[in-house]
């Protein structure tokens, strides 16, 4: 007896070991999400983003002294300032630490109109400032963009910008110095009756929950023609070829009939509330890409939640900002920027 239950336990165990690991695992409660946005848990303890935004900071402070662009004295000067930051970040005086990172970046400031530091090698560490603010702020930011670092009178294309659709012809889309929200230039995007100007901004890395965000000014609105879109700003996707649509899967659309609308290709849009022309609006999009639900606050306030977004298939490549193609209109972009929350 005892020889033939040790030939079926042998057996057994064969059976077992040949068998594939996914095949003796339970269901996962995340088995519901997407394949696109289904992410393991971290086996060890991830760097807090914040301390990892200071090293690169400290870094590039010791490496321009090294380099004998910034006198080691006042490096030093900086690393102190960098410290302070780090000490009140781990005493939770988030509060406190903001207003060192603005003390931090007089700092550098000041070195630059003395010319102590060289602008073109300061700017870098300025945005790392920013960066860390943003992340205290609960935002890792993917991708910002204020417009300010393009030539007038051009598209952006070096910044990674697509002009998918041309509106009035792609010489009337182009960084413009005569309104912005904040600086001195915006993205004027220029779009015609029936052919809008549509401006792509791929995101290589995609997340499950993210935050998109954008001003947006309709210049001089003319009266509708056609029921179509005057401007509008989210997430979304390209189809390829010459006529290729915009697919949008959380997106913001100013129509002619006046109102403000939130939605997605293929679902209902839900309404905001009413829009003018020459005025900045302030636009922030939450989406869930794994349920496709959606927000949107508009200027600061939180006007739809959980809106259901299920239309399209797949999910985002990207932002897309439009121009509308309901009659002549000209649309200014400004301050756009794509974050998930901080972990």
């Amino acid at each position: 007896m005892k020889k033939v239950f040790a030939i079926l336990m042998s057996v057994l165990m064969a059976f077992l070991l040949g068998c594939e690991k996914d095949a003796l695992l339970l269901p996962q409660e995340d088995e519901a999400l997407t394949p696109d946005f289904r992410a393991d848990l971290p086996t060890e303890p991830q760097t807090p983003a914040w301390k990892m935004v200071i090293s690169q900071m400290d870094d590039y402070i010791m490496q321009a002294v090294d380099e004998n662009v910034l006198d080691a004295n006042l490096g030093k000067v900086l690393m102190a300032q960098s410290d302070l930051i780090e000490k009140l970040i781990g005493k939770d005086a988030v509060p406190a630490a903001r207003e060192q990172i603005q003390v931090f970046k007089g700092k550098v400031e000041t070195m630059v109109e003395k010319g102590y530091f060289p602008i073109i090698r300061a700017r870098p560490l300025m945005g790392m400032a920013d960066k860390l603010t943003l992340i205290l702020e609960g935002k890792l930011v993917q991708f910002r963009e204020g417009f300010e670092n393009y030539e007038t009178g051009a598209f952006p294309y070096e910044g990674g910008w697509d002009l998918h659709f041309n509106g009035m012809g792609e010489g009337f889309q182009y960084i413009s110095d005569g309104v912005a929200y904040s600086g001195t230039k915006s993205l004027k995007l220029e779009g015609r009756i029936g052919w809008p100007a549509v401006a792509f901004k791929p995101m290589p890395e995609l997340s499950r929950v993210v935050f998109a965000e954008a001003k947006v000014y309709i210049h001089e609105p003319q009266p509708g023609v056609v029921e179509c879109p005057k401007a509008g700003f989210g997430l979304g996707t390209l189809e390829e070829g010459y006529l290729g649509k915009s697919v949008h899967h959380a997106f913001v659309y100013f129509k002619t009939n006046g109102n403000i609308y939130f939605g997605a290709t293929d679902v209902t849009a839900e309404k905001i509330g009413a829009w003018q022309g020459n005025k900045w609006y302030d636009i922030r999009i939450g989406y869930d890409a794994a349920f496709k639900t959606g927000s949107v606050w508009v200027d600061g306030e939180l006007i739809l939640e959980n809106v259901n977004l299920k239309g399209p298939e797949g999910t985002y490549a990207g932002v897309l900002l439009d121009s509308g193609n309901d009659t002549h209109t000209f649309t200014f972009f400004d301050d756009v920027m794509v974050w998930k929350p901080v972990e």
